[in-house]
């Protein structure tokens, strides 16, 4: 019965009553109340009439207004933890140069209020984008444009931090300490800046800026020098991360050469099937002949099932789902391959896939599912596509390509270092280089890697000929680290000299920051359910690795529950709270390492009052 309207009453049971008070007098034998009342056959209390009822969230609508922290919900109807891009920024173009008249008094949320060319994500915080049209932004020219970018910078020590800032043409940056609001760090032209700013605690910082550009290149450098310890240095890109709520699409990382060498540029796109190009992809500054892609993104699984994808490349081709390698693949030759059946829940889902091309044929690419209960014969829906990186098959990459002479008859080293999270598991090692020599049979090259013994890539006399020659090398994983070093050598004294063009390394690796964090809250609207008493509380998670901890509260007036203590259930186990008026609960969702464990639906039943 209702708090506040028992009143126990031992007369006798007799005459006609309204369904107005008094309530609480016990049932007749026959279990027969006054007009207007109802037994409870708990109780033997007559009341107000009762019904069973059902609560029950379960799509977009119903769960829309509860309160989030570090969880969003998805257009599919489920609560998971918001998603991010480790190692890369949200972009967002702009046309023109907004920043040129005063950059000081331009704030971010002025120009976020502009429409936009389009959006996109790029990778780290040192961004050049060339003197050519930005890629996949929505640019039609490459000149009088301004780019947005915002993400989150992990500081972990507290102290003053220097922060160095330089922009072409111009730009500036902003930062906001964890729950607080932004302020201006500083601006900076082509001329580098130093501003400080102070760290109350370690945690995530979010970053905003933008940089404009009038004519020819475009570029936002953002370095720091952490308190007390050395100079300025690069931000390494596992300290960068960008929340990607809101964007469809996957990530495509584009490369000069084949094989992930000479790293060109990350954009979004919106499919991952039936891509051709014959020019350079995406307008990318690969050149056409020769260049690699990688794709990256998570994708939806609505139905669990078993599913077989296939992949179609020009060339070379290595897949990744999950974690585990799909195909393998990773020569000159053309590729259909169609993967073993897979087993997937429903759920968000890792893919990586890397291709290459070296030859001057367009290329061809496409992803599809060959198989399985959803998207058979066709690609995956840019709505069922995000722009995030599993920890399983991320990568790093370098290059050195400053031109260098080899010494006549000696030896010069080129050393390229990486920057890889510290406990990185090596998955592949790709190195490439180019040398050009009058006499390529004089030409040696050896690689000292981080670990283990130097290997030869080319001795004496094993070339011929005369010009350029590139070498790719797949290295074995135990020499993984974060420098090798490249020793060119020319065996003959004889007055012809060649050079090194480039050296490059990319490492696949698993490990880094997880793509989300490990907890994630979703705090439902206080209800008016009027319970007269509650039923068992069930719930269904996507992708559970670790169990949700549900809790649940009630109230007689709504502005009093958040003074209520939560009171904590089990699955399929009725609430111990008192059965009142308004019920709000709480879940409280763990993800375990790529995995992003989902609320997909939660569902009351009780029995609540039926007012006449």
């Amino acid at each position: 019965m209702r708090a506040g309207l028992l009143v126990l009453w031992s007369g006798l049971f007799a005459g006609c009553y309204s369904p107005d008070p008094p309530f609480g007098v016990p049932c007749s034998d026959t279990h027969e109340c006054p007009q207007g009342q109802e037994c409870d056959l708990l109780t033997n209390i007559c009341g107000f009439p009762t019904e069973a009822r059902t609560l029950r969230d379960d799509t977009f609508d119903q769960f829309t207004g509860g309160a989030l922290e570090g969880a969003l919900i998805e257009k599919g109807g489920f609560v998971g933890p918001i998603p991010y891009f480790i190692g890369g920024v949200r972009a967002t173009g702009i046309e023109g140069n907004r920043l040129e008249d005063d950059v000081d008094a331009t704030t971010f949320d002025d120009l976020a209020q502009i429409t936009p060319t389009g959006r996109g994500v790029l990778r780290g915080v040192d961004i050049a984008l060339g003197d050519e049209i930005p890629a996949l932004l929505g640019f039609s020219d490459g000149d009088d444009i301004t780019v947005l970018v915002e993400g989150e910078i992990y500081l972990d020590t507290m102290g003053t931090y220097m922060f160095e800032l330089r922009a072409n043409d111009i730009g500036f940056v902003d930062l906001a300490p964890p729950g607080g609001a932004f302020q201006r760090v500083g601006s900076a032209g082509t001329s580098p800046q130093s501003y400080s700013f102070t760290a109350p605690s370690p945690g995530w910082y979010r970053f905003r800026g933008a940089l404009a550009d009038s004519s020819e290149f475009l570029e936002w450098e953002l370095r720091y020098r952490i308190p007390n310890v050395g100079g300025i240095r690069s931000i390494p890109d596992n300290q960068i991360r960008a929340a990607v709520d809101g964007l469809d699409g996957a990530i495509v990382d584009a490369f000069e050469e084949g094989y992930l060498s000479l790293y060109t540029g990350t954009g979004l796109t919106d499919r991952l099937d039936g891509l051709n190009f014959a020019m350079p992809p995406y307008g990318f500054g690969t050149g056409g002949a020769a260049y690699s892609l990688r794709w990256t993104a998570q994708f939806l699984v609505d139905i669990e099932g078993d599913f077989r994808f296939s992949l179609d490349s020009t060339q070379g081709q290595r897949m990744w789902i999950d974690g585990a390698q799909a195909t393998n693949a990773w020569d000159g030759a053309s590729h259909v391959i169609t993967t073993m059946p897979l087993h997937l829940e429903a759920g968000w889902h890792d893919v990586v896939f890397d291709t290459t091309k070296t030859n001057g044929t367009n290329g061809k690419y496409s992803l599809t599912v060959f198989d399985g209960p959803q998207f058979a014969g066709a690609g995956i829906p840019q709505d069922h596509l995000r722009p995030v990186s599993g920890r399983a098959a991320r990568f790093n990459t370098a290059s050195n390509t400053a031109i260098t002479d080899i010494t006549d008859g000696m030896t010069i080293t080129r050393n390229v270092g990486l920057d890889l999270p510290a406990g990185f598991t090596p998955v592949a090692i790709d190195t490439q280089f180019q040398v050009t020599h009058p006499l390529l049979p004089q030409i040696t090259m050896t690689l000292d890697p981080p670990a283990g013994a130097n290997i030869t890539l080319v001795a004496a006399n094993d070339l011929v000929g005369t010009g350029n020659y590139t070498r790719h090398d797949v290295i074995p994983t135990d020499r993984a680290g974060t420098s090798f070093n490249f020793i060119a050598g020319d065996s003959t004294v004889d007055a012809m000299m060649g050079t090194v063009e480039f050296a490059n390394v990319t490492v696949v690796y698993t490990g880094g920051r997880q793509p989300y964090e490990p907890a994630a809250t979703y705090t439902s609207t206080v209800r008016d359910l009027d319970m007269a008493r509650f039923g068992p509380l069930t719930w269904a998670m996507r992708q559970a690795k670790v169990e949700p901890m549900v809790s649940v509260r009630t109230c007689d007036e709504m502005a009093a529950c958040d003074a209520e203590a939560w009171s904590g259930v089990t699955n399929g186990a009725t609430p111990t709270a008192p059965a009142r008026k308004y019920f709000q609960y709480k879940v409280e969702i763990m993800s375990e390492l790529d995995v992003p464990t989902s609320l997909d639906w939660i569902d009351l039943q009780y029995v609540g009052y039926v007012e006449p």
